[in-house]
């Protein structure tokens, strides 16, 4: 499963490098529309998916629907949150480029648990 997610977001990375290269726009004006998954579309803001235990480059309504959701799941007082939105990015590449980085170490759990709770989202 790891090697699939890997595999996936890698592919999602070379596909941000072959549009610069060909010269389109890598500038995201979010609303691409590209679903990279059942609830998530590509873009420039970074999130990490707690419950999934991946990062995703998503637009900026994934992302405020990350954002909301952890709320909620404070509110709640949830034990593990689900979602942390983690930044927003010049360009889809950049964030590609950050994932890829974040993908190679390890993940500090703290930000998926309600109980070391430091919420870094803007």
């Amino acid at each position: 499963m790891k090697m699939a997610i890997k595999l996936t977001l890698f592919t999602l990375f070379l596909f941000g490098i072959t549009q610069k290269v060909l010269g389109q726009n890598t500038q995201e004006d979010d609303s691409s529309g590209i679903l990279i998954s059942e609830d998530l579309r590509e873009g420039r803001y970074l999130i990490y998916k707690c419950n999934d235990k991946h990062y995703a480059c998503v637009d900026k309504d994934s992302y405020d629907q990350c954002k909301n959701i952890r709320g909620k799941d404070i509110k709640k007082k949830e034990v593990d949150l689900s979602c942390w939105p983690l930044k927003a990015y010049k360009n889809q590449q950049a964030c590609f480029i950050e994932q890829k980085k974040l993908i190679n170490k390890a993940l500090d759990k703290k930000y998926c648990s309600k109980f070391e709770n430091i919420d870094l989202a803007n």
